[in-house]
Protein backbone atom coordinates (compact mmCIF):
# COMPACT_ATOMS: atom_id res chain seq x y z
CA UNK A 1 0.00 0.00 0.00
CA UNK A 2 1.61 3.49 -0.33
CA UNK A 3 2.09 6.40 1.43
CA UNK A 4 -1.41 8.07 -0.77
CA UNK A 5 -3.26 5.42 -0.01
CA UNK A 6 -2.56 5.17 3.48
CA UNK A 7 -3.02 9.09 3.77
CA UNK A 8 -6.34 8.44 2.29
CA UNK A 9 -7.23 5.41 4.41
CA UNK A 10 -6.25 7.68 7.43
CA UNK A 11 -8.54 10.68 6.45
CA UNK A 12 -11.11 8.52 6.08
CA UNK A 13 -11.17 6.94 9.14
CA UNK A 14 -10.77 10.28 10.95
CA UNK A 15 -13.80 11.96 9.07
CA UNK A 16 -15.58 8.63 10.11
CA UNK A 17 -14.82 9.47 14.01
CA UNK A 18 -15.98 13.15 13.68
CA UNK A 19 -19.26 12.26 11.52
CA UNK A 20 -19.90 9.32 14.19
CA UNK A 21 -20.03 11.53 16.82
CA UNK A 22 -23.91 11.90 17.99
CA UNK A 23 -25.58 15.37 17.46
CA UNK A 24 -26.26 15.02 21.04
CA UNK A 25 -22.26 15.05 21.81
CA UNK A 26 -20.79 17.96 23.30
CA UNK A 27 -17.93 19.09 21.30
CA UNK A 28 -14.55 20.92 23.60
CA UNK A 29 -11.80 22.90 21.80
CA UNK A 30 -8.50 22.73 23.13
CA UNK A 31 -5.01 24.39 22.20
CA UNK A 32 -1.23 24.11 23.62
CA UNK A 33 1.77 23.98 23.23
CA UNK A 34 5.11 22.51 24.82
CA UNK A 35 8.25 20.45 24.50
CA UNK A 36 9.47 17.83 22.06
CA UNK A 37 11.35 14.82 23.10
CA UNK A 38 13.25 12.82 20.52
CA UNK A 39 13.07 9.24 21.22
CA UNK A 40 14.74 6.35 19.89
CA UNK A 41 17.05 7.02 16.80
CA UNK A 42 15.82 10.65 16.64
CA UNK A 43 16.81 11.71 19.75
CA UNK A 44 20.51 10.14 18.37
CA UNK A 45 20.82 12.95 16.00
CA UNK A 46 18.01 16.00 17.20
CA UNK A 47 17.50 17.54 20.25
CA UNK A 48 14.91 18.19 22.39
CA UNK A 49 12.41 20.75 20.51
CA UNK A 50 8.62 22.62 20.88
CA UNK A 51 5.51 22.23 19.51
CA UNK A 52 2.04 23.45 19.00
CA UNK A 53 -1.38 21.41 18.83
CA UNK A 54 -4.96 21.69 18.01
CA UNK A 55 -7.42 19.67 18.70
CA UNK A 56 -11.92 18.70 18.70
CA UNK A 57 -13.13 16.64 21.44
CA UNK A 58 -16.32 15.00 21.30
CA UNK A 59 -17.92 14.07 24.76
CA UNK A 60 -20.68 11.47 24.75
CA UNK A 61 -23.54 11.37 27.01
CA UNK A 62 -23.13 9.42 30.36
CA UNK A 63 -19.66 7.84 28.97
CA UNK A 64 -16.24 8.54 30.36
CA UNK A 65 -14.75 7.35 26.78
CA UNK A 66 -14.18 10.87 24.20
CA UNK A 67 -13.38 11.04 20.85
CA UNK A 68 -10.69 13.34 19.82
CA UNK A 69 -9.11 14.57 16.38
CA UNK A 70 -6.19 16.61 17.12
CA UNK A 71 -3.31 17.89 14.53
CA UNK A 72 -0.08 19.30 16.00
CA UNK A 73 3.28 20.24 14.19
CA UNK A 74 6.52 19.42 15.91
CA UNK A 75 10.10 20.50 15.58
CA UNK A 76 13.26 19.60 16.56
CA UNK A 77 16.94 21.30 15.73
CA UNK A 78 19.84 19.37 15.26
CA UNK A 79 22.61 17.94 17.42
CA UNK A 80 25.38 19.48 15.59
CA UNK A 81 24.92 23.24 16.10
CA UNK A 82 27.14 23.74 13.02
CA UNK A 83 24.35 21.79 10.81
CA UNK A 84 21.65 24.88 10.48
CA UNK A 85 18.81 22.04 10.08
CA UNK A 86 15.75 20.87 11.99
CA UNK A 87 13.42 17.68 11.77
CA UNK A 88 9.51 18.72 11.29
CA UNK A 89 6.68 16.49 11.92
CA UNK A 90 3.32 17.15 11.16
CA UNK A 91 0.30 15.05 13.12
CA UNK A 92 -3.26 14.61 12.27
CA UNK A 93 -4.37 11.81 14.84
CA UNK A 94 -7.91 10.24 15.64
CA UNK A 95 -8.00 9.08 19.49
CA UNK A 96 -10.18 7.71 22.04
CA UNK A 97 -9.93 8.88 25.49
CA UNK A 98 -10.57 7.94 28.54
CA UNK A 99 -11.21 9.48 32.08
CA UNK A 100 -10.41 7.33 34.74
CA UNK A 101 -11.79 9.75 37.57
CA UNK A 102 -14.33 11.83 36.84
CA UNK A 103 -13.90 15.26 38.77
CA UNK A 104 -11.65 18.97 39.28
CA UNK A 105 -8.61 16.99 38.74
CA UNK A 106 -9.47 14.25 35.95
CA UNK A 107 -6.85 11.78 34.58
CA UNK A 108 -7.39 10.50 31.50
CA UNK A 109 -5.67 7.55 29.23
CA UNK A 110 -5.27 8.76 25.39
CA UNK A 111 -4.52 6.30 22.47
CA UNK A 112 -5.22 5.98 18.59
CA UNK A 113 -3.96 6.26 14.81
CA UNK A 114 -1.75 8.94 13.53
CA UNK A 115 -1.08 10.23 10.09
CA UNK A 116 2.84 12.04 10.45
CA UNK A 117 3.98 13.86 7.47
CA UNK A 118 7.83 14.16 8.65
CA UNK A 119 10.36 16.82 6.82
CA UNK A 120 13.79 18.15 7.28
CA UNK A 121 14.10 21.51 7.07
CA UNK A 122 17.06 24.53 6.93
CA UNK A 123 19.86 26.02 4.69
CA UNK A 124 21.82 22.27 5.35
CA UNK A 125 19.25 20.03 5.56
CA UNK A 126 19.97 16.73 3.36
CA UNK A 127 17.89 16.43 0.73
CA UNK A 128 14.74 14.19 1.86
CA UNK A 129 11.22 14.32 0.01
CA UNK A 130 8.86 14.60 2.58
CA UNK A 131 7.11 11.58 3.85
CA UNK A 132 3.66 10.55 5.40
CA UNK A 133 3.29 7.62 7.24
CA UNK A 134 0.74 5.70 9.78
CA UNK A 135 1.51 5.04 13.15
CA UNK A 136 -0.22 5.08 16.70
CA UNK A 137 0.14 7.49 19.57
CA UNK A 138 -0.44 6.47 23.13
CA UNK A 139 -0.64 8.71 26.70
CA UNK A 140 -1.55 9.97 29.94
CA UNK A 141 -3.53 13.37 30.88
CA UNK A 142 -4.81 15.00 33.64
CA UNK A 143 -7.87 17.63 33.18
CA UNK A 144 -7.68 20.46 35.64
CA UNK A 145 -9.58 23.74 36.67
CA UNK A 146 -8.43 27.20 38.25
CA UNK A 147 -11.67 29.26 38.28
CA UNK A 148 -13.47 29.53 35.26
CA UNK A 149 -10.43 28.28 32.87
CA UNK A 150 -10.06 24.28 32.25
CA UNK A 151 -6.63 23.20 31.90
CA UNK A 152 -4.93 20.20 30.23
CA UNK A 153 -1.61 18.63 30.71
CA UNK A 154 -0.40 15.38 28.79
CA UNK A 155 2.06 13.69 27.54
CA UNK A 156 1.80 11.03 24.20
CA UNK A 157 4.69 8.69 22.89
CA UNK A 158 4.64 8.83 18.96
CA UNK A 159 5.66 5.95 16.30
CA UNK A 160 5.40 7.08 12.74
CA UNK A 161 7.56 4.28 10.63
CA UNK A 162 10.58 4.01 13.15
CA UNK A 163 10.46 8.09 14.43
CA UNK A 164 9.77 8.57 17.57
CA UNK A 165 8.64 11.12 19.44
CA UNK A 166 7.97 12.21 22.77
CA UNK A 167 5.54 15.86 22.90
CA UNK A 168 4.44 16.90 26.57
CA UNK A 169 1.49 19.69 26.55
CA UNK A 170 0.48 22.27 28.56
CA UNK A 171 -2.73 23.68 26.95
CA UNK A 172 -6.27 25.06 27.60
CA UNK A 173 -9.40 23.65 26.47
CA UNK A 174 -12.94 25.74 25.73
Amino acid sequence: MTSSHLKHLTLAVLGALLIAAPVSAQVGWSIGGGVTLPQGDAGDGFNSGFHGMGAATFTLPASPIRVRADFGYNTMPHKDDALDYNMNIWTVSGDAQWSIVPGPLSPYLIGGLTWGNLSLGGDEAPDLDSEGDLGFNLGAGLDFGLGPLQFFAEARYFMLDGTEILPVTLGLRF
